[in-house]
């Protein structure tokens, strides 16, 4: 799992001398930055294994490890379901009927065929921490998604269930 699964953010409680506890929040690791993406009024998330692999490496645990790398050849049907959702959002987008004043966005993300990095991104797009929509508030307590287009397989789109579901974030 070789981090993978390192949660994004830790949070302290410290009270303060009115008695009220305040929350703090940083973020740990580097965010992946989304494949594609597009801002917009509401952001759909996409989640793809575009990618069949993801570099490895060994860790020493003396440093922070290097960010996760996709690599090897690309899956064509996955990135043709990514292709499909940006192009149901354009649509939807260019529509003058279809909800009229509101513009959606998109982020797609790469798990590169991987659980490890499938939960990953579902905690960056659950907790808003993306650097492409950074608004400067982190833990804001609201994503900046509000859906997201799981994978095609059963494991990392169950994984990510487990994650987004109790936030209620449609998948």
């Amino acid at each position: 799992m070789a981090g993978g699964l390192a949660l994004l953010t830790s949070a302290s409680i410290s009270t303060s001398a009115s008695g009220l506890e305040s929350v703090r929040c940083r973020l740990q690791g580097t965010p992946r930055p989304p494949v594609f993406s597009q801002d917009g009024n509401f952001v759909i998330g996409g989640v793809f294994s575009i990618h069949y692999y993801m570099h490895t490496m060994d860790h020493s645990y003396t440093s922070m490890p290097e960010p996760l790398q996709c690599t090897g050849s690309m899956d064509s049907r996955e990135l043709r379901f990514s292709r499909a959702m940006i192009f149901a959002v354009e649509e939807i987008n260019n529509s003058s009927y279809l909800l009229p004043g509101v513009t959606l966005g998109y982020q797609v993300h790469d798990s590169c065929n991987s659980v490890p990095m499938a939960v990953k991104v579902a905690f960056q797009l659950a907790n808003g921490l993306d650097p492409m929509f950074d608004t400067g508030e982190q833990c804001s307590g609201s994503a900046t998604v509000t859906a997201i287009i799981g994978e095609s397989a059963s494991t990392p789109t169950i994984s990510m269930l487990r994650i987004i579901g109790p936030l209620g974030i449609p998948q």
